[in-house]
């Protein structure tokens, strides 16, 4: 069985993206988990999962946003294969490799586009995106409390699992993601930073939405750059409207 467990604050999006794709899956064999933070008193990610995980049966556990799509049928019995043939790997649709390129075959937002190089073949890479990862629950060892935001969860699960000496990929798929994916704000570089001290012995931190070099320079003037150039972003949005 294949366990999916989404954090949802948005029911008609839940049922109108996740669960009418998941009604069209030909493999039936799988249980969805909703974990309402609020409910619960949820302050993270990290939280959130790890209770949802714990009311698990399945073998499988594949952890999703809620506003995502999938557009084949066949998916689920995808997850299934991967998984049975690399149980100590963790497994994703959007990630970012050891050669500093973000991978995605997942169209994003109102003009469906890519947000990453397109691929044909599972690729072995360094972290994954939250959007969508899945993984052998035998091989699951708890999302890190440490974390106290919604972001960068599976870049540390990615990186764990790195350290025990397995594998992460990133899988070719035809999914749809509603949000553009730009949810990067201070929280975002808090955990990073908090990822890169834990991590010193990585050269390098590659990200979906953001890849820089671990050390104190790189990391002062790379976030520095980031919350300038997003802060002209919005600056001439507010312009244009």
């Amino acid at each position: 069985m294949i366990s999916i467990i989404c954090c949802s604050n948005d029911e008609q999006t839940l049922k109108e993206m996740l669960i009418s794709s998941l009604e069209k899956q030909i493999n039936k064999d799988y249980e969805l988990i909703i974990v309402d933070a609020k409910k619960h008193n949820f302050i993270s990610a990290s939280q959130s999962l790890n209770y949802g995980i714990k009311q698990s049966h399945g073998e499988i556990i594949m952890i999703c946003h809620q506003d995502i799509k999938f557009l084949d049928s066949d998916f689920l019995n995808k997850v299934v294969l991967y998984v049975k043939n690399n149980p100590k790997a963790i497994f994703g649709l959007a990630g970012c490799g050891y050669d500093h390129i973000v991978y995605s075959t997942v169209k994003h937002g109102k003009n469906k586009k890519y947000a990453g190089t397109t691929f044909d073949e599972i690729k072995s890479i360094q972290t994954l995106d939250e959007v969508c990862i899945f993984f052998c629950k035998d091989n699951f060892y708890g999302f890190s409390e440490e974390n106290k935001t919604w972001h960068l969860y599976g870049t540390q699960l990615c990186l764990d699992n790195i350290k025990r000496g397995n594998e992460n990929f990133v899988i070719p798929s035809n999914v749809y993601h509603k949000s553009s994916g730009n949810s990067m704000n201070n929280a975002f570089f808090i955990e990073y930073k908090r990822i890169c001290k834990i991590y010193n012995d990585v050269k390098f931190i590659n990200t979906t939405m953001l890849i820089l070099k671990n050390n104190a320079i790189c990391l002062f003037f790379g976030i520095l750059y980031k919350k300038i150039k997003r802060f002209i972003k919005r600056i001439l949005k507010i312009t244009n409207d």
